[in-house]
Formats: C-alpha cells, sequence, structure tokens
C-alpha cells in the first residue's frame, strides 16, 4: 500500500522514519511505503493508495492540493490541527488504518469513518 504525506515542509526525513517503524515492516499486515512531499512544490499529485494532507485550513496550497486529490478519486485524509508532531500523528492513523483494514474494512471506509471522527471501537461492537 503507497500512502503519500503532503506536509507543509520538506517531509523525507518523516517518510524515512515512517518506512522504518515496525508497522511499516513484515510485523504488520501491511506492505506499507511512505512518500512524502512538501505541499508547496506539488504541481499534480500522484496517485496513491491513501493521500494525507497535513496543514492549517487556511493553507491554500493545501487546499488547491485537497480539491486535486478529490478530483483525482484518490483516497485522502485532511489533517487541519495535532500536526505539531507528523510522525505522530501519521503513525496513529496508520495504526487506524491497520485496525479498520483487519476489520475487514476497505480504506475507502476507514477514510470516510475517520473523517466523521467515529472511533474503531464502536465500529467493532458493532
Amino acid at each position: 500500500m503507497n500512502v503519500t504525506i503532503y506536509a507543509e515542509n520538506e517531509s523525507k526525513p518523516i517518510a524515512a522514519l515512517l518506512n522504518e517503524e515496525p508497522f511499516a515492516h513484515e510485523k504488520s499486515s501491511l506492505r506499507l511505503n511512505f512518500k512524502a512531499k512538501d505541499i508547496g512544490l506539488v504541481e499534480k499529485p500522484k496517485p496513491s493508495d491513501l493521500a494525507i494532507v497535513i496543514a492549517p485550513e487556511e493553507n491554500k496550497k493545501a487546499n488547491d492540493l485537497a480539491d486535486m486529490l478529490t478530483k483525482q478519486n484518490n483516497y485522502r485524509l485532511r489533517i487541519t490541527e495535532g500536526y505539531d508532531n507528523v510522525f505522530l500523528k501519521v503513525s496513529q492513523i496508520m495504526a487506524e488504518l491497520e485496525k479498520a483494514l483487519g476489520l475487514g474494512l476497505a480504506v475507502s471506509d476507514f477514510v470516510q469513518i475517520y473523517k466523521q471522527g467515529v472511533g474503531l471501537d464502536k465500529i467493532e461492537s458493532q
């Protein structure tokens, strides 16, 4: 699964860290490959299995990027708060994604559930 992270600043070191984390290795049922892009440098995003855009709501480039991803039918999450530690935020999202896939949900289901703020524990209990 290819995950692209779009953040305000140079985020390649974060992608390198994520590619070394345990959930990206054989311990995980997912084969994750992280790419990271600086929002300000993206002209046309390439498709990925999941795109995560991390920037405040007032960031015009991030808003334009989010619109482009939607038009491309690329599954995406927009993170507008709690992103002081991009590595931690993405790690949390990936842990939730892995749990969702373990429950038999598709990436599209996970994105919809995440956007609505529904906890996976609630989904699992149902």
